[in-house]
């Protein structure tokens, strides 16, 4: 489903789907009940974030593309732009010149291109009060999102 947006507050798990503005919640602890085990908070965080953490280990090939800039909240930020493959997956990160975080990630998934832009990465820091709050948008409705 494209641009849905997941949210675990800890205790409920929200879905929204802003093309139909739609949205739908469950108890946290349906996960691994009547939810798949990968919607559990570590299991999430590993299907994602896996790639960055064990990139060396994992990457069949790499590349350097080029040096560029990218937009983040109007602000231009200095990237090597490369270009990984893990599996059969092929990525193109761009990746901050000052602190070596991945700011953006372009890849594609069944045909259609996915472009990520990280805002905000902070790495062992305390996280924001209310960083995980859902909050439907005005006029949506509850109910399961569209299946796309």
């Amino acid at each position: 489903m494209k641009g849905l947006l997941v949210v675990l507050d800890g205790a409920t798990l929200w879905f929204y789907d802003p093309g139909s503005n739609r949205y739908d919640s469950f108890p946290a602890t349906a996960i691994g009940a009547d939810l798949p085990d990968e919607l559990e908070a570590s299991g999430a965080d590993y299907g994602i974030m896996s790639r960055f953490r064990e990139a060396s280990k994992n990457a069949v090939a790499a590349s350097f593309f080029r040096a560029d800039e990218v937009a983040i909240g109007g602000v231009k930020v200095g990237c090597y732009v490369v270009s990984l493959r893990q599996g059969n997956k092929q990525f193109v990160w761009w990746v901050d010149r000052t602190n070596s975080h991945v700011v953006r990630e372009d890849t594609q998934d069944e045909g259609d291109n996915i472009s990520t832009t990280f805002a905000t990465v902070t790495l062992h820091g305390p996280l924001p009060a209310g960083l995980f709050a859902f909050a439907p948008t005005a006029g949506a409705q509850k109910g399961a999102p569209d299946q796309r």
